[in-house]
């Protein structure tokens, strides 16, 4: 094979930074910086597949119905071993090329910035109003066909694309579909017949976008009380890149000529978050507004607690929504529903009835689907969670404390329904049949502080 040594290219990473103080009780700051991520293919990567690993296919059939193999010899034409480099640009045909290269490798970056206003309000407490956004570029794509037909083709051959005809590589391809005596024309009209699959390994294509504005306030610890609340109203939008990498399992991509078609809610956009925690000591025991005058067994039990909550309240993410049979014919491409109705149910979603299922349908045959990567018109279940502690600390000597801990994860033991069925005309289209939290949890523990 050929081997490419490239140099290290050096990018500039700009950061800035403001602060200024309209008075003693108002800040605002603000900010801007440009960071870097790794190549998907970077140093850390090395490829020891293509035609250096081997796999050979069992043919079943060629057609879907007539059988080209049988259990007592199910690989008739022998097995595929590494050829190596031994072949040059021919290596693998007939085969799938998991890992092509595209033609540029790009360096994934993001930038960030904020905007914030901070107010003290009274003693020990602080409002912050602050507008935050993200954006990232180049963000790797591993999973995109490059071998597919393109959508203006598969709407010109339609049905013929289906139709078997003679394979002009019968007897140069070893294995595989190509090297039977007939094959499917849509095949032959590929970017690259000789191969199946060409799957890109990191094409820096995918873009996310992320904007939120972000209200906090915190009162510190006072009269025995300390708050913190915050509350984000946000959008994330991306096409690939939903994950680390590829980013997967947020709806398939149609098609590898239109990577931007995708363009929809991120998988876990999430519009709306309210979190509150509070930590605050009973009022009971010496020195506390009930039980001043308690003796030591008394204070020693009942005196001293300290409580502890957190309150999380989130809408639910969006639903991806796919097809059990891809019907689009195009060797390589997505296939999404198409939208027919109103998904929203007039009568209120429960558990067996999420979305309006007669909403969605199959798309035609030899077409990609109407409907976004993400669907945010019907969501998944929203978040419901409160934690809840409390804490009581007993005095051994000077050194030594032991702390006594009651933790309950979920106090209301209220569920967060799980996803439901997404897959059109599936078995469980529209329906939930898991929970996505655990139960009500309780936990209680002794800890030794010195």
């Amino acid at each position: 094979g050929r081997h490419e040594i490239r140099p290290i290219e050096f990018k500039p990473s700009p950061r800035i930074g403001l602060a200024y103080s309209i008075n003693e009780k108002t800040v605002i700051r603000a900010s801007y910086g440009v960071f870097y991520g790794v190549p998907y293919a970077g140093a850390t990567r090395a490829f020891t597949g293509g035609a250096f690993q081997s796999t050979t296919p069992w043919v079943a059939t060629v057609d879907g119905i007539h059988p080209n193999a049988l259990m007592s010899n199910p690989f008739p034409t022998g097995y595929v071993y590494p050829p190596g480099s031994s072949q040059g640009l021919l290596s693998t045909i007939g085969l799938d090329l998991n890992s092509a290269y595209p033609s540029s490798l790009k360096t994934m970056y993001n930038q960030q910035w904020n905007f914030s206003i901070q107010r003290s309000l009274m003693s020990n407490s602080m409002l912050q109003v602050a507008y935050v956004g993200n954006k990232g570029t180049h963000l790797a794509w591993g999973g995109g066909n490059m071998n597919m037909l393109r959508p203006e083709q598969v709407a010109s051959y339609g049905s013929r694309l289906l139709d078997t005809v003679p394979n002009p590589f019968f007897g140069v391809v070893p294995t595989g579909t190509l090297a039977q005596a007939t094959i499917q024309y849509g095949q032959l009209v590929r970017p690259f017949p000789l191969w199946g699959a060409v799957v890109q390994n990191g094409m820096a294509i995918g873009n996310s976008e992320y904007e939120a504005l972000q209200v906090s306030f915190n009162k510190r610890f006072t009269s025995g009380v300390s708050l913190i609340a915050g509350y984000t109203w946000a959008k994330l939008m991306s096409d690939i890149s939903d994950g680390t990498w590829a980013g997967g399992g947020a709806g398939n991509i149609r098609s590898f000529y239109c990577v931007r078609c995708e363009h929809s809610n991120g998988a876990y956009d999430v519009p709306h978050r309210f979190t509150l925690s509070a930590v605050g000591e009973l009022p009971f025991g010496k020195g506390k507004h009930f039980g001043t005058s308690w003796n030591r067994i008394t204070d020693t039990i009942l005196g001293g607690w300290q409580a502890n909550g957190i309150l999380t309240l989130a809408s639910g993410v969006p639903l991806a929504f796919s097809t059990a049979n891809n019907t689009s014919y195009s060797f390589g491409g997505g296939q999404h529903p198409d939208v027919v109705g109103n998904p929203v149910l007039s009568s209120g979603k429960s558990i067996y009835s999420w979305f309006n299922t007669a909403a969605f349908a199959q798309p035609a045959d030899f077409t990609f689907g109407n409907l976004s990567r993400t669907y945010t018109g019907v969501r998944a279940d929203r978040l419901r969670n409160l934690d809840f502690s409390l804490f009581k600390n007993f005095t051994i000597t000077e050194k030594f404390r032991l702390q006594f801990r009651a933790e309950t994860f979920n106090l209301t033991n209220t569920p967060v329904f799980g996803t439901p069925g997404t897959t059109v005309n599936g078995v469980n289209f529209g329906v939930i049949t898991g929970q996505s939290n655990p139960p009500r949890n309780l936990q209680l523990a002794l800890k030794l502080l010195f």
